[in-house]
C-alpha cells in the first residue's frame, strides 16, 4: 500500500511518511492524543481534555479558565475522538467516559508530536497534516 491509500473511512492505514508513527491525516491535537494516551494509559475524557488544553496553551491547570478545558473536551467528543475511533487508534466508552489506545495504536509507539506554536483557541487553525 502506498503512503498515499487510505481504508474506507478515510483513515491512512499506516504509519505517516514524515517519519511520524500516526496515520497522515491526524492533525496535531489527535497525535497529542495518542501520545498522552500511550504515556498514561486509558483516561476518563475530561482528564485528556485538561491534558491536551495544558499542551497546547502552556499554562498550568490552575490557571486555565474553565471554558478552556470545556472547548477542548467538546472538540474531542464530537469530532477528533470519533476520527481516531473510526482510524482503529482508540476505542471510547461513553457510559464510563473513558478513551484508550487499541492494540494498534500501542504498536506505533506514539511519541508527543510538536507543540503547536498557538492554542487551537487562538486565530489560526489547527495543522493539519
Amino acid at each position: 500500500m502506498s503512503t498515499n491509500e487510505r481504508d474506507g473511512d478515510g483513515a491512512s492505514a499506516h504509519a505517516g511518511g514524515d517519519g511520524e508513527p500516526y496515520p497522515d491525516d491526524l492533525d496535531r491535537r489527535e497525535r497529542y492524543v495518542c501520545y498522552c494516551l500511550s504515556k498514561h494509559g486509558r483516561m476518563a475524557l475530561w482528564d485528556l481534555a485538561d491534558e491536551v488544553t495544558v499542551w497546547e496553551t502552556g499554562a498550568r491547570l490552575p490557571r486555565l479558565p474553565p471554558s478552556e478545558g470545556r472547548k477542548v473536551y467538546l472538540a474531542l467528543y464530537h469530532t477528533h475522538v470519533p476520527r481516531l475511533e473510526r482510524a482503529g487508534l482508540v476505542r471510547y466508552r461513553p457510559g464510563r467516559d473513558l478513551v484508550a489506545l487499541t492494540d494498534d495504536a500501542i504498536a506505533m509507539a506514539c511519541r508527543e508530536p510538536t507543540r503547536p506554536s498557538q492554542p487551537h483557541g487562538g486565530v489560526s487553525a489547527p495543522d493539519r497534516r
